[in-house]
């Protein structure tokens, strides 16, 4: 359940991040992600602390 929540948010930030908007910070970006889930899954994000552990770890 867990890792589905987060890669679904993984997926969010990865579309936002393609969007290559040099402009825009790290938090830019994330908030951009964690609307974009509100907007496709109907509920907020709330798992930013793992997810700012785990997204710069390898797989």
């Amino acid at each position: 359940m867990i890792q589905q929540i987060v890669n679904k948010f993984v997926g969010c930030f990865t579309t936002i991040k393609d969007q290559n908007e040099s402009r825009k910070t790290l938090e830019d970006k994330v908030a951009d992600a964690k609307a974009l889930y509100f907007e496709n899954h109907g509920k907020a994000f709330t798992m930013d602390p793992l997810w700012c552990k785990l997204h710069n770890t390898p797989k």
